[in-house]
């Protein structure tokens, strides 16, 4: 059976996070220590939030408004951080009347964004709610990295009452799929359970592309090579932005 993606992926996401994205919090601790020292009343926006398991490791996380389209997603956050402001919206058509010092995106979470044009409008329309000389930070996937996808090999996560199953498939050089299985036990059946399946696009494009379309809203853009999360080092970014080994990029973007 196949059901909604995202609201169907809120009940496990937290389950997998830890797998692909332990590091992150180490890097956004990095950051946001960075810019907090320069505004200590700093307003942050997180676009597409997920369900936000890592934010227990983030500082300063009571400052930071919340936005996802998935109400699903949103509810396991709020469980989570009940205090925090949420929207829930799609950062494609965001409406929100208020200023921002900081705005992020991660998770490969623009990737999903399936139309380019509504991809470009995503920089425009973070530009707006930008406060001069202030950052917008994302990581994308690139082309290169969907050419590593490979659907023979697994992620799975077992609980007491599912099994669960993520896999990548590369479909073409600029499209790649996450695939999710659920094995869910049947009530007093001990043997027998039932399949959900559930299926997530991303598309990428050159990275030569994205910066000249960034290049209209921000006057500086420093990119990432995140190939090697525990390497990171916030003073050191890539010119060569063409570069085939690269799969996953950070952009920090200044207004």
């Amino acid at each position: 059976m196949k059901v909604d993606s995202y609201k169907y992926l809120a009940q496990f996401y937290d389950l997998f996070l830890w797998w692909n994205y332990n590091s992150y919090w180490k890097i956004l601790n990095i950051i946001f220590d960075k810019y907090f020292s320069l505004n200590k009343s700093w307003k942050v926006l997180d676009l597409w939030c997920w369900t936000w398991w890592i934010f227990s490791h983030i500082n300063y996380s009571n400052m930071v408004d919340w936005l996802d389209l998935s109400l699903e997603m949103l509810n396991v956050a709020k469980e989570k951080f009940p205090n925090n402001l949420f929207y829930n919206m799609s950062f494609t058509d965001i409406n929100i009347d208020k200023k921002y010092d900081f705005i992020y995106s991660i998770f490969d979470s623009l990737n999903h964004v399936n139309d380019i044009k509504k991809l470009f409008k995503v920089f425009s329309d973070t530009s707006s709610l930008l406060n001069s000389n202030w950052v917008f930070f994302f990581d994308f996937n690139t082309i290169d990295k969907f050419k590593t996808f490979d659907d023979e090999i697994h992620q799975v996560v077992k609980t007491d009452e599912n099994i669960i199953s993520i896999n990548r498939e590369y479909i073409e050089p600029n499209i790649g799929n996450w695939n999710l299985e659920v094995l869910t036990k049947i009530k007093d059946r001990k043997w027998l359970y039932k399949k959900n399946v559930s299926k997530i696009s991303e598309v990428s494009l050159e990275l030569s592309a994205l910066i000249s379309e960034l290049e209209k809203y921000f006057w500086e853009i420093y990119l990432y090579n995140l190939n090697d999360l525990e390497s990171f080092n916030i003073d050191t970014n890539i010119n060569e932005v063409n570069s085939k080994d690269l799969y996953r990029v950070w952009f920090l973007c200044i207004k």
